[in-house]
């Protein structure tokens, strides 16, 4: 099935003014199932799939560093844009608004690309090696390759690697439409709009969400 779908609005943006409509957005996502309204809202849509896609890795994985060796666990997060939804929607708040001293002080926190690491460390116990690496697309491999060197070169044990964004915003839409690098041959038949490999492509479909693996030292694993 796909996952590619027509964009329905990004905040009353009308989609027309778009070159490329169409985009793999995930769907019913309820932030409350995992987090408190409080905490919700401090948290970039990026983060909150990656700190989801982490738990559900970790605890697939049996994995309890703050009980093993906290500082021979570490997180690595892949994320190519980082938090581009809450930074539009505070940027945008500001100037409508006019009340800079409104702007949230969990904002810069919130906002810099390495704050889903953070956030993924604190939540499990991981004070080991703590990065995030920004390559644009191959961000999450780059990931998985970095973790594989820490625990090659004996810096960890255990390291919990995410890859994760949501860019679907307005203005990062908007400048990838301005690339000239998104699908627009498919707009009304969004299904068939990813097609890396075909003849025909006519550029990517952006998508969002999270993803996370667990890589061990051998002798962990087997043990």
């Amino acid at each position: 099935v796909s996952g590619i779908f027509a964009v329905p609005g990004m905040e009353g943006m009308p989609m027309e003014l778009y070159r490329s409509r169409v985009a793999g957005q995930v769907q019913n996502f309820d932030s409350s199932a995992y987090f408190d309204a409080a905490q919700a809202e401090r948290l970039d849509r990026h983060a909150q799939f990656g700190l989801v896609a982490a738990r559900e890795a970790v605890t697939d994985a049996g994995l309890r560093m703050d009980r093993e060796a906290p500082h021979r666990g570490g997180v690595i997060v892949g994320a190519g844009m980082g938090a581009m939804t809450m930074g539009e929607r505070e940027l945008t708040r500001l100037f409508l608004e006019r009340k800079p001293n409104r702007v949230p002080p969990g904002f810069i926190p919130a906002i810099t690309l390495n704050s889903a690491s953070g956030l993924i460390a604190v939540a499990h116990g991981a004070k080991g090696p703590n990065l995030t690496i920004s390559t644009a697309c191959s961000s999450g491999a780059h990931a998985i390759g970095h973790a594989f060197t820490l625990i090659r070169t004996e810096q960890a044990d255990a390291v919990v690697v995410v890859g994760a964004d949501a860019s679907l915003t307005p203005l990062a839409f908007a400048g990838f439409c301005s690339l000239r690098a998104l699908s627009t041959k498919y707009n009304d038949d969004p299904p068939r709009a990813s097609r890396p490999f075909d003849r025909g492509r006519d550029g990517f479909v952006m998508g969002e969400g999270a993803a996370a693996l667990i890589l061990e030292a051998l002798p962990r694993a087997e043990a």
